[in-house]
């Protein structure tokens, strides 16, 4: 449960999440990606107050977030091209431009030997990779990843944390929730730290610099 949250991110910034489980990260994501409505307050996102926008608008706008959740919630039926592919179809962009988009995708998150697999075929940290691209490959503005490392080993993810700096670097907000302090010291990013309802940044050296809360 959260409480008393104030928090403002900066178009185009990089944040890691963390907080013991319980702590509301999920709640907050799903805040954030339009899953869940605050019962007090009001959400801005891209600019809107998400109480008081159309249906048509929300749709809009969760078209420009792209999420990774713990699951990779695949489309067995599709194979990895496919389902890699799917956000820039539902864009209409011509097909010479979905192929190398996707092959050169898939070939950075180490992939490329399986565009014609099926998602059962797959490990699940494979899956997870395959998730991960076809959550990046229409450069959302904002990138909600819960966990995105948690299935992958220590050399994968630093290439997943690649891949995720990279499309910051074109402008998308990326808001990353992990445990893996490893991996958040050695990105030095600001790290949102989740604890007792609240929510506060904290600098790499772990102490505490400011608080985000009303």
């Amino acid at each position: 449960m959260l409480k008393d949250i104030c928090l403002n991110i900066t178009p185009g910034s990089f944040f890691f999440l963390k907080g013991a489980s319980g702590a509301g990260k999920s709640s907050l994501l799903k805040l954030i990606y339009l899953d869940h409505a605050a019962t007090n307050g009001d959400v801005f996102i891209l600019g809107k107050n998400t109480k008081l926008i159309s249906r048509q608008e929300r749709a809009a706008i969760k078209q420009e977030i792209g999420i990774v959740f713990q699951e990779s919630l695949l489309l067995n039926h599709l194979s990895v091209f496919d389902n890699v592919a799917l956000p820039l179809r539902f864009q209409n962009r011509p097909d010479k431009e979905i192929k190398e988009y996707v092959y050169e995708l898939l070939h950075w998150v180490g992939l490329g030997g399986y565009v014609d697999s099926f998602p059962p075929t797959l490990s699940g940290g494979q899956q997870q990779r395959v998730a991960i691209a076809r959550s990046v490959i229409s450069h959302p503005k904002i990138l909600i990843a819960d966990e995105p490392t948690g299935n992958v080993d220590d050399q994968i993810a630093v290439r997943l944390i690649n891949l995720f700096e990279e499309l910051n670097k074109t402008g998308t907000t990326v808001i990353i929730a992990t445990h893996n302090e490893q991996l958040m010291e050695d990105f030095g990013y600001p790290k949102l730290v989740l604890s007792n309802s609240q929510i506060k940044l904290e600098s790499q050296s772990r102490q505490i610099i400011s608080e985000v809360r009303a």
